[in-house]
């Protein structure tokens, strides 16, 4: 559960050490499980999950070189951290004998509990980003396994990866036994070449995507039309670029024209070839507009105004249930300067919204016998549930100012508004619940709010640079220091992504730590450099540190590779502190940072 307190597995043969353990991790925010063997911690390991390990080394029975080894040997506690906290020999070769066990740190007694807990602050700080990234992994995966469309992912060579059960199902097989399977091999005899231009161009790059009829053979080698949706994807993780492939199975849909072509051909032809051209035009409009948008209110503006258009129509609304009792409606009117409108409503039970779930099909109402949300003004409703029948997301319903009858193309139209709509309201709520985690996590990595410092102002703002659900390396800190100073700092990891915002938290975290044990901002950029190299993976960093001392009137700063800080004074004068400009951390072995120590007078500024 979300809720829960992350677990810290204490190792250790002596009870003193144990409690004093217990003592030093008491602030932070988990749950401490003490343990006074190896093989009491490899049967804790099997019972519960555990972000971090500490442990001794010299234990009688199995030492704690040998439980590393055991727990790295299983495959459900590979990954979790350990750092070795002994008395033993400060030999380089009993170090050494502590890594290639498996350590991610050592630390020697009597150690420094500032150190400690910080050290372990970083690793929760990890696992609990890790669990939000396995949970966000697993709430895409579900997407696309539940997708009601068709998908399957390929490698270059076309040759199928992973594909969905809808996909599955339209050809009567299962998951496992089409994977591995070439694209082609799927394919009508007939069709197989059909798509080469297309294909070539998507190899070369000149195209990004593209849709192509072609017919798909099941199980039974029975023929399926469908419309495939070829794009390309970018590669991640190591991996190679790929393919995505929609399927949509197409033979209700023939059959619906055939039947409509079978009609057209017993009236006047001219006529009614021409008015199924214009519905086709309106048809596609319609579906563009419920896939085209990421997010919700513009998705339903634009399908809502295509659906007024294309059925000729005063009024449309989207009714979503949100909150129990409570409906959402997002309507539109013709002209089309009208602004939508967004308001909720409390439906009556035998309202518009329960008939439509319960028929789960169209429902052609008078509008007096219904409850709905345009007034009395409209003669004519036309509702269809949002996602068809099953467990709709809600209702699509249009008005008419004036009494008629909606053709079965004006009725099959609104369903498939409906469905496609469905596809695009989940996908922009996905969105936009990703979208929310990504914000949390990127604010929860910043300081909720900056120290009181009597002499001083201190003021920050952080505007994200990217979009969507990517998050980056950018922070910014203040440490006090004894003596009236204060530590300012401001960096940013190279790359992007949750990858470089958990690097960001654990060199903010390594701040925070050095700082507490060194004087000279110089030393302290030092040790980061050593910190950003020895970190698995392979980064750079930007920082500046700022030391702001009130009884001298001076700031001493180090600069990494960061855009210079920038001094002005009370008289308007401004210039920027660039003489302790250096390599960004991790670029070199032993950078030598330089420090610029500048006075400032009262009423001065300075800007990160």
């Amino acid at each position: 559960m979300s809720g829960e307190l992350p677990n810290v597995l204490l190792v250790d043969d002596r009870s003193e050490n144990l409690l004093a353990l217990e003592a030093v991790l008491a602030p932070l925010a988990c749950r401490t499980v003490s343990v006074d063997s190896g093989a009491q911690a490899l049967k804790a390991l099997l019972l519960e999950e555990f972000a971090l390990i500490l442990l001794d080394v010299q234990m009688p029975d199995l030492d704690g070189f040998e439980t590393a080894r055991y727990i790295r040997q299983r495959e459900r506690t590979r990954t979790v951290p350990i750092i070795f906290v002994t008395a033993i020999s400060k030999e380089p070769s009993n170090v050494y004998l502590g890594y290639e066990a498996g350590a991610v740190d050592y630390l020697f007694k009597p150690f420094d509990a500032h150190v400690l807990c910080s050290k372990v602050q970083v690793f929760l700080e990890l696992h609990a980003q890790r669990r939000l990234l396995a949970r966000s992994e697993a709430m895409l995966r579900r997407t696309f396994d539940h997708a009601p469309i068709g998908m399957a992912r390929l490698d270059v060579d076309e040759v199928i990866l992973d594909v969905n059960r809808a996909f599955a199902e339209t050809l009567g097989r299962t998951p496992e036994a089409l994977r591995g399977h070439g694209l082609r091999s799927l394919l009508h005899p007939d069709d197989r070449e059909g798509d080469d231009v297309q294909r070539q161009a998507l190899r070369e790059g000149r195209l990004q995507s593209y849709d192509v009829g072609l017919r798909l053979v099941d199980a039974q080698q029975d023929a399926i039309p469908c419309l495939l949706s070829v794009s390309t994807l970018p590669p991640i993780d190591g991996e190679g670029p790929a393919l995505l492939v929609q399927a949509q199975d197409m033979r209700e849909r023939r059959r619906a024209e055939a039947e409509r072509e079978a009609l057209v051909r017993e009236q006047a032809a001219r006529r009614a070839a021409e008015w199924s051209s214009g519905r086709m035009q309106a048809l596609q409009r319609v579906t563009d507009g419920a896939l085209a948008s990421l997010e919700l209110e513009p998705l339903l503006d634009e399908l809502l105004r295509r659906l007024i258009e294309a059925l000729d129509v005063d009024v449309a609304a989207a009714l979503l249930p949100e909150e129990p009792g409570q409906v959402t409606v997002f309507q539109v009117g013709a002209p089309e300067s009208t602004p939508a409108q967004r308001r909720v409503l409390h439906p009556d039970e035998d309202g518009l919204l329960a008939r439509v779930a319960a028929a789960g099909s169209i429902l052609v109402s008078d509008p007096r016998d219904v409850a709905h949300p345009f007034g009395d003004a409209v003669a004519t409703l036309l509702s269809v549930p949002l996602g068809g029948a099953g467990a709709p997301l809600g209702a699509l319903v249009v008005g008419s100012l004036f009494a008629r009858d909606f053709a079965p193309d004006d009725r099959d139209l609104l369903a498939l508004a409906g469905e496609r709509a469905a596809l695009g309201i989940e996908r922009a709520r996905v969105f936009e619940r990703e979208h929310s985690i990504a914000q949390q996590l990127q604010r929860s990595l910043l300081p909720a709010q900056l120290p009181g410092v009597p002499g001083l102002v201190l003021s920050a703002r952080y505007r994200p640079g990217s979009a969507g659900t990517e998050v980056g390396g950018d922070w910014y800190d203040t440490v006090a220091l004894p003596g009236e100073r204060l530590l300012l700092v401001m960096g940013d990891i190279a790359g992007k992504g949750v990858g470089a915002a958990a690097t960001m938290g654990q060199l903010r975290s390594a701040v925070r730590a050095y700082a507490l044990v060194e004087d000279d901002p110089r030393a302290i950029a030092g040790r980061l450099n050593t910190f950003v190299a020895s970190l698995a993976v392979d980064t750079m960093a930007t920082l500046v540190l700022a030391v702001v001392d009130l009884a001298e009137g001076t700031v001493r700063q180090v600069n990494a590779g960061h855009p210079p800080p920038l001094l002005v004074e009370a008289d308007g004068t401004r210039r920027y502190l660039r003489r302790a400009l250096g390599v960004p951390l991790g670029a070199l072995a032993d950078p030598r940072y330089e420090q610029d120590e500048v006075a400032f007078g009262l009423g001065a500024t300075l800007l990160l």
